[in-house]
């Protein structure tokens, strides 16, 4: 799978295969979500996203995709109790990890080894190791919920994708030629961005900013300043469309909303909405995709007593602000990494 941005394109049509991954993301979002909801099980917010993202970044599902998707979460628990467990006591080792860290994850990203597992890596990681860093977190509940979500996620893909299975073959996507230094310029540009964003969270002591850190990450993937860009205005495009309906949603229920009855209608006409739009943009994710994952985000870390209208406009603004800062260390690591032959990023081409 090509990792790098791709041009803004008009909406297509919704294709048959196409209205399959809809249904499958809706089903399965949905019925993830209920579960983890009815069941009153910690951490909500990994339970809501991980089928999206399975069956989101990519749009199809077999053994190899199920067994990257598995592996990362192995890799994040070890991981994570290694920098936040181990070194918690050095915060110069511990950053020097997630750097290492990041950069493994985004070779593999930008060689296309084995792209879900170096973007789950990455993204699962980098939230645990922030996590787990403050003493109050229960360590062993926050492992055992990421587990176990991972594990659902590929139980609930499994099941979708039985249900809704594609009408037709899907097409590989075009292999795309890079130069030595184009992969360094990429690994360099998104593990640097990676942790710094890892730093600042843990300075600025953002333990309720899940949504902004994460968005920070998801913007790193197409590993160039122009592709960067143009996803963060994709994301900040999902984040205000998703955050509004969670507020509409909110409204029409009222004083109900904490029944998991009644948001259980709402919440999957919302991903039926913002899945056909992701699946009509057919370029990765892009708004539709942003909006899918902001309005789980928000309704997997509801409980009885959030108020969605506050949390609504926090992770908005937080979203913002972080995408925003960034973009700018982003952009002055773009321009120093090109001014050196070894890091120069240089025009990829695409081939079958």
């Amino acid at each position: 799978m090509s990792t790098d941005a791709k041009a803004p394109s008009l909406r297509h049509t919704l294709t048959e295969n196409g209205w399959s991954q809809v249904k499958r993301l809706v089903f399965g979002g949905t019925l993830a979500f209920a579960v983890s909801k009815a069941f009153g099980w910690n951490y909500g917010l990994f339970y809501a996203i991980y089928p999206l993202l399975l069956m989101g970044l990519v749009p199809l599902f077999n053994a190899h995709i199920a067994r990257q998707f598995l592996y990362s979460a192995a890799v994040n628990i070890t991981a994570t109790t290694l920098i936040a467990a181990v070194f918690i006591r050095s915060p110069f080792v511990m950053t020097l990890l997630v750097l290492l860290f990041s950069m493994m994850c985004f070779w593999l990203l930008a060689t296309g080894r084995a792209f879900l597992f170096g973007a789950m890596s990455l993204a699962s990681t980098h939230t645990l190791v922030h996590l787990a860093s403050y003493p109050e977190t229960d360590v062993l509940n926050l492992f055992g919920n990421h587990a176990w979500a991972t594990a659902m996620a590929v139980a609930v893909a499994a099941v979708s994708y039985a249900l809704f299975p594609d009408r037709s073959p899907r097409q590989p996507p075009p292999r795309v030629k890079k130069t030595a230094s184009t992969i360094r310029h990429q690994i360099l540009l998104g593990s640097i961005g990676a942790t710094l964003s890892f730093i600042v969270f843990q300075v600025a002591d953002l333990r309720d900013s899940l949504s902004a850190q994460v968005a920070t990450l998801l913007i790193l993937f197409p590993m160039t300043w122009s592709g960067s860009k143009m996803a963060s205005l994709q994301r900040m495009t999902g984040t205000v469309v998703g955050s509004v309906l969670a507020l509409l949603i909110q409204l029409l229920l009222y004083t109900h909303y904490d029944r998991l009855l009644l948001v259980i209608p709402f919440y999957a006409f919302g991903l039926l909405l913002f899945a056909a739009e992701h699946a009509r943009e057919a370029s990765g994710p892009a708004r539709g995709f942003g909006a899918l994952t902001g309005l789980a985000a928000l309704f997997g870390l509801a409980t009885p007593s959030t108020d969605l209208f506050t949390n609504s406009l926090y992770r908005i603004s937080s979203v913002a602000l972080s995408v925003a800062a960034t973009l700018f260390f982003l952009y002055a690591t773009h321009l120093v990494l090109n001014r050196f032959a070894a890091t120069r990023l240089e025009t990829a081409v695409q081939s079958r």
